[in-house]
């Protein structure tokens, strides 16, 4: 199927009880079993069913499906911001003596997030060029466990090479982490080109234009202990972790209508941008570089 028909068309887990054509909001903390057994298998996750909100809710599952479907990832978990995805991916993944592999050019709270809370709890920060293959393979080394980095750096509007990149992740055995937030995963594959997991903050697209603040995890499966970590340590234990049942049935309604909007969008944006170095350019104004990813060429002072 076309992404627009699995936008629409991602059957629900279970059959609402009022037969509802669209997924209802479910404001629930808890829900009712049939008996003990059945409990028992949806605590110990033996069966894919609700058992309290802060861990799974019926709404929040609908939005994950759907963004499954569309991704071809293992598994989705929405949470309450992209921050909120990130922190929880690094959480599962790294522990005191390990450290991450990322760029100096990240989203501000990313960068302090790396640099200044992680190394708090005993997880260094090896920064470096991830434009420079050579200065990235000096900087893994055996306690490194995972390269992080944004697809478009927010606000340099870096690229690196995510295939060259995830070859170095892979030979030595550590995920490529990258946050796809400024090219929407409906356009845009990631995974085709190596990336492990994926970071989202669907505040930026699947809002439905600044309405609501969300997350999302997408995990591609090439790593089975981080799925296993999260699944164990993390999402069973991490406060307002999943977001408002109202947000997520709004991103989930933006998934559904607007799914050719973020090319056009992107589209727009580099265009932009575009028009931005040719004018710094034509004035001679003060700049050392620009970076446009849209083309090739670089503009110096």
């Amino acid at each position: 199927m076309k992404k627009q028909t699995l936008a629409i068309h991602t059957a629900y887990p279970s059959k609402d009880a009022y037969g509802a054509l669209s997924m209802p909001v479910y404001h629930a903390a808890a829900y009712e079993f049939d008996n003990a057994a059945d409990m028992a298998d949806a605590f110990c996750g033996r069966v894919t069913a609700p058992d309290y909100s802060r861990v799974m809710n019926p709404t929040v599952m609908n939005l994950e499906n759907r963004v499954k479907a569309l991704t071809g990832a293992q598994a989705v978990v929405a949470l309450n911001s992209g921050m909120a995805a990130i922190s929880n991916t690094l959480l599962a993944l790294a522990s005191a003596g390990k450290n991450i592999v990322s760029s100096r050019h990240m989203f501000g709270n990313t960068y302090s997030l790396i640099t200044e809370t992680l190394p708090r709890f005993g997880v260094e920060s090896h920064a470096c060029d991830l434009t420079d293959l050579s200065q990235v393979e000096k900087a893994v080394d055996e306690n490194t466990c995972c390269i992080f980095l944004e697809i478009i750096t927010n606000p340099q509007v870096e690229v690196a090479d995510l295939a060259a990149l995830a070859q170095i992740a892979h030979r030595h055995g550590i995920p490529l982490i990258a946050d796809t937030t400024m090219i929407p995963f409906t356009e845009f594959s990631s995974h085709k080109l190596g990336v492990d997991i994926e970071v989202v903050s669907s505040t930026k697209y699947l809002s439905g234009g600044a309405t609501t603040i969300g997350g999302l995890i997408i995990d591609f499966g090439g790593f089975p202990d981080f799925s296993k970590r999260y699944a164990r340590d993390i999402l069973g234990m991490q406060e307002n972790e999943i977001p408002q049942d109202a947000n997520v049935e709004i991103c989930t309604r933006v998934v559904e209508s607007h799914l050719k909007s973020p090319s056009m969008l992107c589209l727009l944006s580099f265009q932009d941008w575009t028009s931005i170095c040719e004018e710094t350019r034509s004035k001679n104004l003060e700049a050392e570089q620009i970076n446009n990813p849209a083309d090739s060429k670089q503009y110096w002072r």
